[in-house]
C-alpha cells in the first residue's frame, strides 16, 4: 500500500507486515501514529476492510482460481491465477489443439473453459493408383507414402508424398500412364503393320514386288518408349548400294560366302543387311546376281553367282533374259527347223528304198530271162 498526496508522505507499507509496537488494539482493530503522517490514525480492521480518518472502507477479497493442469503433448503459459489472468495452451509439432487456446479466471473464481486437449495430426487413407504400388510409413505428420508402377507404365505425378501439419498431403495422388512409342514411319516402296504402340506392341515391315527388305523386318516397342531398331528400307533389286551398311541386329549372322572359280568377292558384314558384291577376272563374265544381302533369317538374297569364259556357252539359265516374243520366236524356229530335217530324212529313205526294189526286180527278170535262153540239149545231157 502506498500513501502520497496531501494525507501521505509516499512511504510504502506493507500491511501484512504492519505490527504497531506503540498502537492500542480497538474493536477494529490496531490503531497507530506514524511520524510521517501526524494528526492522521489508519485503523486495521481486517485485511478485507480499513478505517480511514473514522471511516470503514471495505477491501474485496482476492480471488484466486484453481491450478490447471497440462494436457498431453502441450504446453501451458499463465499470466497470473487471479481474476483476469489468462491461461495460455500450445500444442507440440504434429497436434492439433480441440478446445479453447486461451483461459481467463473469472471473478467466481473458475476459468472460462474446459482444458483443451492436443490431438495427433493425420492425414487421409490415400489410395493405391491402378497399374501400380504404394508402400505408406504412416499417415501422421511426417508420414510418406511412396510410389512405383508395373511394368509398361509410367509415373504421371510426384513419386512420393508427405504428410503435412494441416493435415494433408503435399501433392495429389500420381498415376500410372500406359508407356507408348512414337509412330513410326512406313518405309518408302514398303508397308508396315503396327499391333499397337505401347510395351510390347510389335511392328512389321514388307516390300512391294520388285523390292528387298535390308534391316530388320520387326520393330518391338521397349519399356522405356522406344522401338528396337530403325525402319527398315526397301531397295530395289537392281539398285543395291555398294556401301556397307551398318548391322541393324548383330546377333544374327549369315553363313560365309564362297568366292566364285575366276572371280572375287567383297563382304561388308555377314550381319543382318550385310552386302556380299562379286566380280569375275578379265575375260570372263559373271551369270547371276552380282550383290547378295544377309536377311534377317540368316541367309542370302540368292546363291553365289558363277564366272564364265566369254568364249564358254552359256547355260539354258541364262536364256532368263529373253523376253516373252523372242522366246516364242526361237520355239518356232526350232520347230521349223525340225519339221524340215524330218520331210529330209523320209525323202532320203524313201528315196533308197524306192532305188532297192527297182535293183531287186531287174535281177529277177534277169535271172528268168537266163533261164529260158538255155538250150534244150543241155538239160537231155543232164539228164543222162
Amino acid at each position: 500500500m502506498f500513501f502520497g498526496g496531501d494525507l501521505f508522505s509516499r512511504k510504502k507499507i506493507h500491511i501484512s507486515s504492519l505490527k504497531p509496537s506503540n498502537s492500542t488494539r480497538t474493536p477494529h482493530g490496531y490503531a497507530s501514529n506514524f511520524p510521517s503522517i501526524a494528526k492522521h490514525i489508519i485503523f486495521f480492521r481486517t485485511i478485507n476492510s480499513i478505517k480511514f480518518h473514522g471511516i470503514l472502507v471495505s477491501i474485496p477479497p482476492t480471488v484466486i482460481c484453481g491450478s490447471l493442469g497440462i494436457p498431453p503433448n502441450c504446453t501451458k503459459e499463465v499470466s497470473r491465477s487471479s481474476v483476469g489472468g489468462v491461461a495460455s495452451f500450445i500444442c507440440n509439432d504434429g497436434y492439433t489443439l480441440q478446445g479453447k487456446s486461451e483461459l481467463m479466471c473469472e471473478e467466481n473464481g473458475t476459468w472460462s473453459g474446459e482444458v483443451p486437449t492436443c490431438v495427433l495430426v493425420t492425414c487421409d487413407s490415400v489410395t493405391e493408383p491402378a497399374n501400380g504400388r504404394m508402400v505408406v510409413s504412416g499417415n501422421n505428420v511426417g508420414g510418406v507414402a511412396s510410389f512405383t508402377c508395373e511394368k509398361g507404365y509410367d509415373l504421371e505425378g510426384e513419386r512420393e508424398l508427405q504428410c503435412l501439419e494441416n493435415g494433408t498431403w503435399s501433392a495429389e495422388i500420381p498415376l500410372c500412364v500406359p508407356v507408348t512409342c512414337d509412330s513410326i514411319m512406313e518405309p518408302t516402296n514398303g508397308k508396315k503393320n503396327v499391333s499397337h504402340s505401347h510395351v510390347g506392341g510389335v511392328a512389321s515391315f514388307t516390300c512391294n514386288e520388285g523390292y528387298t527388305l535390308h534391316g530388320q523386318d520387326k520393330l518391338v516397342c521397349h519399356e522405356n518408349g522406344t522401338w528396337t531398331g530403325e525402319v527398315p528400307n526397301c531397295l530395289a533389286d537392281h539398285d543395291i548400294s555398294n556401301e556397307p551398311t551398318t548391322p541393324a541386329n548383330t546377333s544374327v549372322t549369315c553363313d560365309s560366302v564362297t568366292e566364285p572359280t575366276n572371280g572375287k568377292k567383297n563382304v561388308s558384314h555377314n550381319h543382318v543387311g550385310g552386302v556380299a558384291s562379286f566380280t569375275c577376272n578379265e575375260g570372263y563374265t559373271l551369270h547371276g546376281q552380282g550383290k547378295l544381302v544377309c536377311r534377317e533369317n540368316g541367309t542370302w538374297t540368292g546363291k553365289v553367282p558363277n564366272c564364265l569364259a566369254d568364249h564358254e556357252p552359256t547355260t539354258p539359265a541364262d536364256t532368263s533374259g529373253l523376253s516373252g516374243w523372242q522366246l516364242i520366236l526361237v520355239i518356232c524356229l526350232c520347230c521349223v527347223v525340225s519339221i524340215v530335217l524330218i520331210v529330209a530324212i523320209a525323202k532320203v529313205v524313201l528315196t533308197k528304198r524306192a532305188s532297192r526294189t527297182y535293183s531287186l526286180k531287174s535281177d529277177a527278170d534277169l535271172i528268168i530271162t537266163s533261164v529260158r535262153e538255155q538250150p534244150h540239149g543241155v538239160d537231155q545231157t543232164t539228164s543222162m
